[in-house]
């Protein structure tokens, strides 16, 4: 897990919900193209991990 990755979720915890808006959850994404087709898959998964 990547330092960023850690941070997000730290922070998340701290205001008990996480967010799935704004740069914070796509910095602990791999590196990928928003335009990629599988984007906006792999955004969901990793935050459907996060929140469970």
């Amino acid at each position: 897990m990547n330092k960023l990755a850690k941070r997000y979720i730290a922070v998340s915890l701290k205001r008990e919900y996480a967010s799935e808006n704004g740069t914070e959850l796509n910095s602990t994404l791999p590196k990928m193209s928003p335009l990629n087709p599988q984007y906006k898959t792999k955004k969901q998964s990793v935050f459907e991990k996060i929140v469970a």
